[in-house]
């Protein structure tokens, strides 16, 4: 369906009626599919090339995710950009790897499947329904564009059929089944013996001297890196957004275009399903006695939540919600609408397994009225959209011309656009805050043309927005003095310190356990203290978890005798554990519940060790070409 209309649209005016037709992809204007240029190329899988502009642009969207996960611990320095962008790329070869495995072998996702995974996320939902809005938000920040969410998606659904078939494909055995489970519910009996860091550290004194050593040490390292703050303006798709008009009669134009594509809703299934993995010895036989079940009168949830093999709907009675058309495999979506309102199918053979099928209810094809509250919403947000985007073009040619035309200044730029000219934080080669985290806004502030012949950049696309900027000021790198680096020399040597005396307390103290004594005949002292003996499970998180981590990758102690180590925990302090018995966990003692969901963690870890083995295995097979990276 898309592709169709994809191939027969040519040139921006097409792209555009593309993005009217296909929503909710489409929320971006012409200026996603601009070019830079000829694309070059940093790999070659299998024929297929990948350019050096989509390899930048992942590299930046994981960045950004990056950013985001870390929020306010976030710091430039802590991503190496040779590292990260040699990720990215070898993520990039397998994907195209895999994604030549499945085209050969007809792997293929419906364009309504996709768009209904898109509609149901949750990243892009607002107060239970589809926000075209936040979803627009959403991929801008990510420098995304639909298209490219779209194959993304499309990617990642069609990736999810091999793994399922992968899945189905592993077993795991009764005596596996207990081995996992004595691991994972084993239990640790220990006693610990605290050295409190705040005690010792009144007693540490760093004099003049030491920092003054520590500093000639690391001298060549304390660095202070080149930077720059830069002036820029930069014109913002959504404010002008924000500035647009719009009337009834305007709304009213764009739903009798847009009814019979956007706003026209497909019948939809409310269901419920049993299913029994291909996977399960004489799958069909126990499909058949739950079917006979259902048709001796048991209730069907119930049987789905007793004999249901989907962990997704199981504890809900085999309930899917709401289904429409292009959602699920063929061979069930045919089945399910097919049948009428309270009728249960046919078992139902697919690649998952076998299925039941009960349909609760059914929802006709409708036409979403022009002034359903919701309909308004989107109408005024594609409305807004269109002519923000087509504003934003114009401005944007001007942008670049005025630009061009006065490189020695923003100042007409500024007067000619009406747009006010900002300045930045500090920012280095590494990046910085603000528009800084845009490695095309460093890549720019740090050329030749803007750092060292002083002229204005080409306008940047960042997100939503475009910038043109130029040094405001620039430092370059230069060595650290003693004063900017002496409270940090003297915490790392006092941290240092610290951390010396109290191993050391603990050194004593394992020699006299050595002699045979216990860590509970150890008196309480100055900085250190018998903790309460503890029975913990492998997840557990208190006293501490890296107290429960060294306790379980501890040597299990011989009969009679007690093992130890030390663990330094994140407030300084350290501790001195006594590990003094094991047990494993038994697996006849589990209920079906925990016996049921540990075979299927089991299966999961066994499915993805399968799924990691072909991975490696395509890739090893494949014809793979890497070139170098310039950017």
């Amino acid at each position: 369906m898309l592709q169709n209309i994809r191939d027969r649209a040519t040139g921006p005016l097409a792209w555009f009626i593309v993005g009217i037709i296909c929503i909710p992809f489409a929320f971006f204007g012409i200026e996603a599919f601009r070019s830079d240029g000829a694309a070059r190329s940093v790999a070659k899988v299998e024929g297929q090339e990948i350019s050096e502009a989509a390899l930048q642009q992942r590299y930046q969207q994981r960045y950004q995710q990056l950013q985001q996960m870390l929020g306010e611990n976030f710091r430039p320095d802590m991503i190496n950009p040779d590292m990260l962008r040699e990720s990215v790329l070898q993520g990039m070869i397998q994907e195209a790897v895999t994604g030549a495995y499945l085209a050969d072998r007809s792997y293929r996702v419906a364009d309504e499947t996709v768009l209904a995974t898109i509609r149901g996320e949750q990243a892009f939902q607002q107060n239970g329904h589809f926000s075209p809005t936040l979803y627009r938000d959403t991929l801008a920040r990510q420098g995304m564009n639909p298209v490219q969410y779209e194959d993304r998606v499309r990617a990642f659904l069609t990736d999810q059929q091999l793994r399922q078939a992968v899945t189905n494909s592993v077993i795991v055995t009764e005596a596996e089944l207990a081995s996992e489970w004595a691991i994972d519910r084993q239990t640790r009996r220990f006693n610990h013996r605290i050295y409190n860091a705040k005690a010792v550290e009144a007693s540490i004194s760093i004099d003049d001297a030491a920092v003054e050593a520590r500093y000639e040490e690391r001298k060549a390292s304390l660095i202070a890196p080149e930077r720059v703050r830069v002036s820029y303006v930069e014109l913002d798709q959504e404010v002008l957004k924000q500035k647009v008009d719009v009337t009834p009669e305007a709304l009213q134009a764009l739903y009798d275009e847009q009814k019979e594509t956007r706003f026209k809703v497909a019948e939809e299934r409310k269901a419920r399903h049993i299913l029994v993995r291909a996977s399960e010895d004489n799958a069909r036989a126990k499909i058949d006695a739950a079917a006979e079940r259902v048709a001796a009168g048991e209730d069907f949830a119930e049987v789905a939540k007793e004999v249901s093999q989907d962990p997704g709907s199981k504890n809900k009675g085999g309930d899917l919600g709401w289904v429409s058309t292009g959602m699920m495999v063929a061979p069930f979506e045919d089945a399910l609408f097919a049948l009428d309102t309270g009728v249960v199918s046919e078992p139902v053979e697919t690649q998952f397994g076998w299925h039941l099928i009960q349909v609760e209810e059914i929802r006709p094809e409708r036409l979403r009225g022009f002034d359903e509250p919701e309909v308004q919403t989107e109408l005024e947000d594609m409305y807004r959209e269109r002519e923000a985007r087509a504003e934003f073009d114009a401005l944007a040619d001007k942008l670049e011309q005025v630009s061009f035309e006065n490189p020695a200044s923003l100042d007409p730029v500024a007067e000619q656009l009406g747009l006010e000219i900002k300045t930045s934080e500090w920012m280095t080669r590494d990046g910085g805050a603000g528009i800084g985290a845009s490695d095309a806004v460093i890549a720019a502030a740090f050329s030749d043309l803007v750092l060292n012949a002083g002229e204005n950049s080409l306008p940047l696309n960042v997100g939503r927005r475009q910038i043109v900027l130029r040094v405001a000021e620039h430092e370059e790198e230069r060595p650290q003095t003693l004063d900017e680096v002496r409270a940090d020399l003297v915490e790392a040597l006092t941290r240092e310190a610290v951390a010396e005396k109290l191993q050391a307390m603990a050194d004593a103290d394992r020699t006299k356990l050595a002699e045979g004594k216990s860590l509970a005949d150890l008196p309480a002292q100055d900085g250190a203290e018998n903790q309460k003996p503890v029975t913990a499970e492998r997840g557990d998180s208190a006293p501490a978890r890296v107290i429960i981590a060294t306790v379980f990758g501890m040597d299990v102690p011989q009969e009679g005798a007690s093992s130890y180590e030390t663990a330094m925990l994140p407030n300084g302090n350290l501790a001195l554990i006594e590990l003094t018995d094991v047990t494993d966990g038994n697996w006849a003692e589990a209920i079906e519940n925990e016996k049921e969901a540990t075979k299927r963690r089991l299966l999961s870890q066994r499915a993805n060790q399968e799924y990691m083995a072909l991975q490696a295995a395509l890739r090893a097979q494949a014809d793979v070409k890497v070139f170098a990276a310039t950017f």
